[in-house]
C-alpha cells in the first residue's frame, strides 16, 4: 500500500500521476460537497439581495412620485409606507452619502446601493457556487 493524498491508500503501485489524478478528483469532490453545504446560505443571501432590490425600486419610485406630487404624503398610508422605507434604507444611505461627494439636490447614494446589491447578486454570489 502506498499512501497518496487526502490519506487514502491504494493496493496498487501509485505512480506520481495516479496520485496526482486521485488528488484532483478528491479536490472536485470535497469543492462539490463544501458547494452543497453553503447552497441554502448562498440562495437565502440571493433571496434577500433580491428583496432589497425590489425595495429599493419602491423606495426610488416613490421619492420620484412624491417629488412631482403624483403622490401625497398627506395621505395615511402613503406616508406609512414612506417612512417605513425611509428607516430601512437610511441606514444604508448614511454610510454611502459620507463616501460620496455632495450633489445636494442629487441623492446618489441609492444608485450607489443599486449597483451594489448587483454587483453582489449577479456577479459575486454566482462565484461562489
Amino acid at each position: 500500500d502506498m499512501d497518496c493524498t487526502h490519506g487514502a491508500r491504494f493496493a496498487f503501485a501509485a505512480t506520481p500521476l495516479t496520485c496526482a489524478l486521485r488528488h484532483e478528483n478528491l479536490g472536485m469532490a470535497c469543492t462539490v460537497r463544501k458547494a452543497r453545504q453553503m447552497a441554502p446560505f448562498i440562495q437565502t443571501l440571493a433571496l434577500i439581495l433580491d428583496v432589497a432590490f425590489t425595495l429599493l425600486l419602491v423606495h426610488v419610485i416613490m421619492s420620484w412620485l412624491i417629488n412631482f406630487q403624483v403622490l401625497n404624503l398627506g395621505q395615511p398610508l402613503v406616508a406609512q409606507i414612506w417612512q417605513g422605507l425611509n428607516r430601512l434604507f437610511e441606514p444604508v444611505f448614511r454610510p454611502v452619502r459620507n463616501i460620496l461627494p455632495n450633489t445636494h439636490p442629487l441623492d446618489l447614494a441609492p444608485l450607489a446601493v443599486f449597483i451594489l446589491i448587483i454587483a453582489l447578486r449577479d456577479y459575486f454570489l454566482p462565484s461562489l457556487y
